[in-house]
């Protein structure tokens, strides 16, 4: 475990709303988070202006592939579209870590199923809730523990979180 209890946090798909409102909330509660994007001077200004309203250092700008690599825990906030290329992209630093996936598709399916086939044993998935329904209705039952385990790594992670900072 991390030093005090603290992570550094990758947040691919960081610059837009969803993913720098994560990245504002984990820096304020003392984490290390790097905004990845597609553009890393676009990842860098917005790590910018985030750290304007935390403490200094907390939150840097990187590319996609640089941020998850020098992070512990790789949070995905991509839209559904850019989903498979970003983990694509970033696929060699996965390996060994906790991926948490908070795309939920438009049209009901399951972006859950899709990185487990993708990634398989390599990476410990986590899924928000919105993906977990759409998940069970198709997983077959070999496929169940993988699920469930990863919807127990999402809860454990948000409550070390919420401890942490309490």
């Amino acid at each position: 475990m991390p030093e005090r209890g603290l992570f550094t946090i990758a947040v691919l798909g960081g610059t837009g709303q969803e993913g720098s409102g994560l990245a504002f909330r984990w820096a304020h509660a003392g984490h290390r988070v790097i905004l990845g994007s597609r553009d890393a001077d676009k990842a860098a200004r917005a790590a910018g202006q985030l750290s304007e309203r935390v403490a200094p250092r907390r939150v840097e700008g990187r590319s996609n592939k640089e941020a998850a690599a020098h992070a512990e825990v790789v949070v995905l906030t991509v839209p559904y579209a850019a989903q498979r290329q970003t983990v694509e992209e970033v696929r060699a630093e996965l390996v060994g870590k906790i991926l948490i996936d908070v795309t939920v598709p438009l049209v009901p399916r399951s972006s859950a199923l899709a990185l487990l086939a993708l990634l398989g044993q390599l990476v410990l998935v986590a899924v928000a809730v919105g993906g977990v329904e759409a998940a069970m209705a198709r997983l077959r039952l070999t496929r169940i523990p993988q699920l469930l385990l990863a919807v127990t790594a999402l809860v454990t992670f948000a409550t070390i979180l919420l401890l942490r900072r309490a």
